[in-house]
């Protein structure tokens, strides 16, 4: 038979492009048919991914609880096994905090990212990043510390420009505008929406 490692990692790649392409139920099937056991470390590496893209999945399909289900024990071993700021860890932590905020569990999301944006910054992958910046930005908003918040999403734009990820741009926009709608600040939003329209041109 085929070495489990290799099985998950071929069922990760195809279920992370089912996300991608806009199948999230089919992602997790990709997961669900890898054989479960314990192979070692280099296997359980490969199943933490799997647990990663899963999580991603019911994130996507805005299932929060779903999500938390599968990502509570994936980061309580990545962060025993491989350290609270291995990048795993830290896109683990991103997925989780963004349900836990959507929970209104603000103090444990805030928690969740502490230390753990500049890694996302660096090595996450674009929806880790995109997830942990705008659900820190949120969780300042929610504190009342509103330039921290536009701070955040400012770094969030300039990881989207040095990493050449426009899409990461235009999230921070979006918040951006979401943030002066609530505060019924309308020329600020028209400039930010033309910025928007300018990336997306």
């Amino acid at each position: 038979g085929q070495d489990p490692k290799l099985i998950q990692m071929q069922a990760n790649r195809q279920a992370a492009i089912a996300i991608m392409l806009g199948d999230p139920a089919g992602a997790r099937r990709h997961i669900q048919s890898v054989p479960h056991g314990d192979f070692g470390k280099g296997y359980s590496y490969g199943a933490r991914w799997g647990s990663f893209i899963t999580g991603l999945s019911y994130i996507w399909e805005g299932q929060g609880l779903l999500c938390e289900e599968v990502l509570r024990p994936a980061l309580g071993s990545a962060d025993a096994d491989l350290g609270r700021r291995h990048p795993l860890s830290c896109m683990i932590a991103a997925l989780l905090a963004a349900a836990a905020y959507e929970c209104d569990r603000v103090d444990e999301a805030s928690e969740l990212l502490a230390n753990r944006l500049d890694v996302l910054e660096r090595v996450g992958t674009p929806e880790t990043a995109l997830l942990g910046y705008r659900t820190a930005a949120r969780i300042a908003a929610a504190k009342g510390v509103e330039h921290r918040a536009l701070d955040l999403l400012e770094m969030l734009y300039a990881v989207g420009v040095a990493r050449n990820l426009p899409r990461l741009c235009v999230a921070s926009l979006g918040e951006q505008v979401r943030m002066h709608a609530g505060r019924f600040r309308s020329e600020t939003c028209r400039a930010l929406v033309q910025r928007i329209d300018e990336i997306v041109a």
